[in-house]
C-alpha cells in the first residue's frame, strides 16, 4: 500500500528574532525496522522503476517531474539515477536551482514520494533535482558527492537560466550532513557552489555516528575503508563530516571541522524536539555550537531550530520539515563569496581564489587567509600540510601592476610556497621583512610570481612592479 503523508499548514512563530517553523502532519503508526536510520515505510515508497516518464502536474501545468535512470558520464562507472523539476516555459529571468540529499535507505525518488520540495519548486518557477549520488546509503562518501556534482553540473548545462548563485541544498538525516559537507567540500568559483542550506536532523559527525551507531559501521568499512570490520579510515570519515567531537565532553577535535568552510553560506540547521534517533541532538548542538564560535549569529543567515514534533512513534521522517516554509527562507538568499576565512583543505584543489597543494596527501590542511583589496595586500597565516599556495590574483581581486604586500604566518613552522597568477612582468625587486630577497622567481610564459619563504616563520613581503 502506497501511503503518502498530508502535511497541514504550518505554524510560524517568532523566537529569538527569528522564525520557527512547525511542521505538522497526519501520519498513521507504521511498521519499522529496528536499524536505528531506516523508517521502512519511507524506503519502501522511495524506490520505483526508472526512467519513469515525464508527469504533468494537473493542479499547475507549468512544470514537469522527470526521472533518468543514468544521463551523467562518470568515471567510477556507477549509473546515477536522479529525479528532477523542469519549467515547461524556460523562465525569462535566472531562477534557483533547488538540490534536494535524500535520507539513508532511500532513493533519489525520496524528493517526490516524501517530500512537497518538487511541488513548491515546480510552483515558485524554480529548478529541483534529487540524486541518488551513487548509493541509498552513501554518508557523503566521496563517490556520493562526485555523483553529486555531476548531477549539478548537467543540471546547469541543460536549464542556461539557472542562477548560479542560487544553488540551495536541503537534506534530511543522512542527507543533511550530506548537504552540509558537500557545500563545505566545493568551494571553487568557477564550479557550483552552495549558496545556503537547510539541514534538518543532520548526521554532521560521522565519527560519532560511528562510535553511537553500531549497525551503521558495516557502511562505513565500506566507504571509508576496505570493507572489514573495523577498517573505517577515521580521516576519512573526518572528510565526509563537518565537525567532529568527544562524545563524552563535546569537545570539538581542533582541525577537523569543515564547518568553518560554511561561515560564507547562509544555514538553518533544525531538529525535532523528541529526536528518536537519540545521538543526533547531540551532533546538531554541537554543530551549531560551533558555527556560532566561528561567528554565526542567529539572523536571517543563520539559525538553529527545534521541531516540536511528536506525533509519531517514529519521530524522524521529512514530514518534520515544513517545504514551504524552507523554501521561502532559502528564496532570499545569494552565494557571496567572503574577502577573508578560516579555510580547511582535504585535498589538492581550489579553493575560493587558491590552489591548494598539500605536503601530505590524506590529511587537513588549514590556512587563515585575508584580502585587502584597498591596500593590495594578502595575509595568509595558520598555514599547515601546505607546500604551495597559487592565487587567482584577478578573482582575488589584486591588482599585480601595483605594488603588492603578502604576509606569511604559518602553523607548523614549514616554509610555505606563494605563487601569483597573470602577472605581466617580473618584478623590479621584492622585499622581505624590509630587505631586498632573491628568493623569488618569475615564470615569463605562465606569467606566475613565485614567492618561496625559507622558514616557516612570520614575514612580511612587499613586490614592487
Amino acid at each position: 500500500m502506497n501511503i503518502r503523508f498530508i502535511l497541514a499548514s504550518s505554524s510560524l512563530v517568532l523566537t529569538g528574532g527569528a522564525q520557527r517553523a512547525l511542521a505538522q502532519t497526519v501520519t498513521p503508526p507504521g511498521v519499522h525496522t529496528p536499524f536505528s536510520m531506516v523508517d521502512e515505510r519511507e524506503r519502501l515508497e522511495a524506490f520505483g522503476p526508472p526512467n519513469l516518464p515525464p508527469v504533468l502536474n494537473s493542479a499547475n501545468p507549468s512544470y514537469t517531474i522527470k526521472s533518468y535512470d543514468s544521463i551523467v558520464n562518470l568515471p567510477d562507472g556507477w549509473p546515477e539515477r536522479y529525479v528532477w523539476v523542469e519549467q515547461i516555459v524556460t523562465p525569462p529571468q535566472p531562477v534557483p536551482l533547488l538540490v534536494i540529499f535524500h535520507k539513508f535507505g532511500t532513493s533519489q525518488l525520496d524528493m517526490t514520494v516524501n517530500t512537497r520540495f518538487s511541488q513548491e519548486a515546480g510552483n515558485l518557477g524554480w529548478y529541483a533535482v534529487s540524486p541518488l549520488a551513487a548509493n541509498t546509503q552513501h554518508f557523503s562518501s566521496l563517490q556520493s558527492q562526485n555523483h553529486m556534482e555531476g548531477v549539478i553540473l548537467d543540471m546547469l548545462q541543460r536549464y542556461p537560466m539557472i542562477d548560479p548563485n542560487r544553488i540551495y541544498a536541503v537534506g534530511f538525516s543522512m542527507g543533511s550532513g550530506a548537504a552540509a559537507n558537500y557545500a563545505a567540500r566545493h568551494l571553487n568559483p568557477a564550479k557550483p557552489m552552495i549558496a545556503a542550506v537547510v539541514a534538518m536532523s543532520g548526521g554532521f559527525a560521522l565519527k560519532h555516528t560511528y562510535y553511537a551507531d553500531p549497525p551503521t559501521r558495516i557502511f562505513f568499512d565500506f566507504w571509508f575503508g576496505n570493507n572489514t570490520v573495523g577498517s573505517a579510515d577515521p580521516f576519512k570519515m573526518a572528510r565526509s563530516s563537518v565537525v567532529n567531537f568527544d562524545p563524552l565532553t563535546s569537545a570539538v577535535y581542533p582541525g577537523e571541522d569543515l564547518a568553518r568552510n560554511l561561515t560564507h553560506v547562509s544555514l538553518q540547521i533544525l531538529r525535532a524536539m523528541d529526536e528518536k534517533i537519540l545521538y543526533q541532538p547531540q551532533q546538531c548542538d554541537v554543530m551549531a555550537a560551533h558555527m556560532r564560535s566561528l561567528g554565526a549569529v542567529v539572523g536571517p543567515s543563520f539559525d538553529y531550530q527545534t521541531v516540536p514534533f511528536g506525533q509519531d512513534v517514529y519521530d524522524h521522517r521529512w514530514s518534520m520539515l515544513d517545504a514551504h516554509w524552507a523554501c521561502d527562507w532559502l528564496s532570499s538568499k545569494s552565494l557571496v563569496l567572503p574577502t577573508s576565512a578560516r579555510t580547511l583543505a582535504d585535498r589538492d584543489d581550489v579553493y575560493f581564489h587558491f590552489f591548494v597543494e598539500q605536503d601530505v596527501a590524506n590529511a587537513f590542511t588549514p590556512f587563515d587567509w585575508t584580502l585587502d583589496i584597498p591596500n593590495n595586500a594578502l595575509r595568509l597565516a595558520s598555514t599547515a600540510n601546505l607546500r604551495r599556495l597559487t592565487v587567482d590574483s584577478l578573482g582575488a581581486g589584486l591588482n599585480t601592476a601595483l605594488p603588492l604586500t603578502v604576509d606569511f604566518a604559518t602553523a607548523d613552522g614549514i616554509a610555505d610556497e606563494v605563487v601569483f597568477t597573470s602577472v605581466l612582468a617580473a618584478p623590479t625587486s621584492v622585499i622581505r621583512d624590509g630587505n631586498v630577497t632573491s628568493s623569488w622567481s618569475y615564470n615569463s610564459t605562465a606569467h606566475e610570481l613565485t614567492l618561496t619563504e625559507t622558514d616557516g616563520l612570520a614575514h612580511s613581503w612587499s613586490v614592487v612592479p
